[in-house]
């Protein structure tokens, strides 16, 4: 539903490295996992298709990209 009213989203799970001032920015004291971020994108990218789940995970229940790279 967001998308067709022409937002965009962004998972950002790589906040280890700011994570100090992003828990500043925020006032909170508590570790912060990720972050999803949603807005209005600057350019509109071709939609990727879906993954089925076979393509994504392994017999482990771990995420495998490997048929996707591939």
């Amino acid at each position: 539903m967001a998308t067709q009213d022409g937002l965009g989203s962004l998972w950002i799970n790589d906040i280890y490295f700011i994570q100090e001032e992003a828990k500043a920015w925020l006032n909170i004291s508590h570790e912060i996992a990720a972050v999803l971020t949603i807005g209005v994108p600057a350019e509109h990218p071709f939609a990727r298709p879906r993954l089925s789940l076979r393509d994504i995970i392994d017999e482990g229940g771990a995420y495998c990209f490997i048929n996707w790279i591939f």
